[in-house]
């Protein structure tokens, strides 16, 4: 799930693209940070924002990836001027005069004024170029999934500083949300290794109760 700021909301509406999301984009009203210990609750000191303090409405939305990425793929495939290749694998570039060339897998050779790399943090593009990035160890992982509760969550988002990683708690449209739990890199193995049972059972004692019972809608997954 993403976080839409309001900028980018604007930027797919002034493009055509936001009456597709709008009904799969839950507003976010509410922003409560705090801090505190697993099973003795959050601490009674936290950073409140409101959306009813500024004019422009809600502070962003949250925008599942299955409803952004098919929204971008249908406009893409309805907009002349932007081809899609599918299933390509860039294998070479090379820059030379005013344009740069880049050689796929099947062979075939594209030739345009620039190249621009959105291939993530392990970019072959960046790596052709001769780009080098500096990075280090958290040594934590974030587990990331999405759970049904019981109680409506008021489109609030909730980021909850624990000894081992911020809990993150991100509204979804129905009685959803979005779960970004960093821990120690171990003890994330360990749970992510847990059925999903076992896996809410170690859950809970961070979530809190104050959205009723939960469960779990999809599947779960870790980023370093």
């Amino acid at each position: 799930s993403y976080a839409v700021a309001l900028t980018s909301q604007r930027l797919l509406k002034n493009v055509g693209l936001w009456d597709s999301l709008s009904n799969d984009a839950q507003p976010v009203l509410e922003i409560k940070v705090t801090d505190g210990r697993a099973g003795e609750g959050p601490s009674p000191f936290f950073m409140h924002f409101d959306h009813a303090e500024i004019e422009d409405g809600p502070m962003g939305y949250m925008v599942q990836d299955r409803h952004l990425r098919r929204t971008l793929l249908e406009a893409m495939a309805e907009n002349s001027l932007i081809k899609h290749l599918e299933n390509q694998t860039v294998t070479n570039q090379v820059v030379e005069g005013t344009g740069v060339t880049v050689t796929l897998e099947s062979g075939k050779a594209l030739t345009s004024r620039s190249l621009i790399g959105c291939d993530g943090r392990s970019s072959g593009t960046a790596t052709r170029a001769g780009i080098k990035r500096i990075g280090w160890e958290y040594r934590q992982t974030a587990l990331v999934c999405a759970i049904e509760h019981e109680k409506p969550h008021g489109g609030i988002a909730h980021q909850f500083f624990t000894p081992g990683g911020p809990l993150a708690i991100l509204p979804l449209t129905e009685n959803r949300s979005s779960i970004v739990w960093s821990e120690e890199t171990n003890r994330a193995t360990a749970m992510m290794a847990l059925d999903n049972a076992g896996f809410l059972d170690a859950l809970r004692p961070a979530f809190g109760s104050f959205l009723g019972e939960i469960s779990l809608t999809g599947a779960r997954f870790t980023y370093p």
